[in-house]
C-alpha cells in the first residue's frame, strides 16, 4: 500500500523511522492523538508513550529492526 492510500483510511496510520521519530501521519492519526502532523514530526514515539508501555514499544521496534516480520502492524 502507498502513503497516499493510507492517507484515506479511517485507522490510525504513522510513519515511524528506526530512532522513533515521526516521519508522516494521516489525519486519523492526528486527530486520535490530539497533534498535527506538523506537530507530530517534531516528536519520537517515546514521547508520547506512558511510561508504563514504554518497554512494550522498545520491544515492538526492535521486534521490526530485526526484521524478524515483515510486514506487521501495531495495535494500541
Amino acid at each position: 500500500m502507498s502513503w497516499e492510500e493510507y492517507l484515506g483510511v479511517e485507522e490510525a496510520v504513522a510513519m515511524v523511522s528506526p530512532d522513533g521519530w515521526f516521519l508522516k501521519a494521516n489525519r486519523a492519526c492526528c486527530s486520535l492523538l490530539g497533534y498535527s502532523e506538523e506537530e507530530l514530526t517534531k516528536l519520537r514515539v517515546r514521547d508520547i508513550t506512558h511510561p508504563d508501555d514504554r518497554p512494550q514499544s522498545v520491544a515492538l521496534v526492535d521486534r521490526a529492526l530485526s526484521q524478524e516480520e515483515r510486514p506487521w502492524d501495531v495495535i494500541k
